[in-house]
């Protein structure tokens, strides 16, 4: 491949080997090894370069880094339940809000309702007033407002 060439494109594959990520690039038939996840695609690139004796700009590495052992499983489980956890979390402020417009629906003030449910007034106010679960979103997770002692 000469230097006036587009940068060729190739797809890597890293995976754990004892202390060491192996690094195959199969359409070169070639491999090599990373001490650190970080430095995978730089070396995946040296790599390469140095097969196709072309400067590592000269190539596009696509790097798939494998997770060792079961953690690729148990990642995927845990987004699962996450997901469920999420739904759950939905579902419990349908019903929360369902519980406060009942309330009010008997002729109970916010002030009240709050007060039974323990929450602030403030709270009770958001929760008839919204078709979600009422709290910010994820990018300002930690300031939804919480129960009252």
């Amino acid at each position: 491949m000469s230097a006036e060439t587009e940068a060729r494109p190739l797809r890597a594959t890293a995976r754990r080997s004892g202390r060491w990520w192996k690094i195959e690039i199969p359409e070169l038939d070639t491999s090599g090894q990373s001490p650190t996840v970080r430095d995978i695609p730089e070396i995946a690139a040296e790599i390469a370069s140095e097969c196709l004796a072309v400067a590592p700009d000269r190539v596009i590495v696509d790097t798939a880094i494998e997770l060792p052992g079961d953690a690729e499983a148990l990642w995927a489980a845990a987004a699962v339940q996450e997901e469920a956890g999420r739904a759950a979390l939905t579902e419990a402020a349908r019903l929360r809000r369902e519980t406060i417009r009942a309330l009010a629906d008997q002729g109970l003030r916010q002030a009240d309702i709050a007060r039974l449910l323990r929450l602030t007034p403030q709270r009770i106010n958001q929760l008839m007033t919204t078709e979600g679960n009422g709290c910010p979103t994820e990018a300002e997770a930690g300031t939804c407002p919480t129960e009252i002692d």
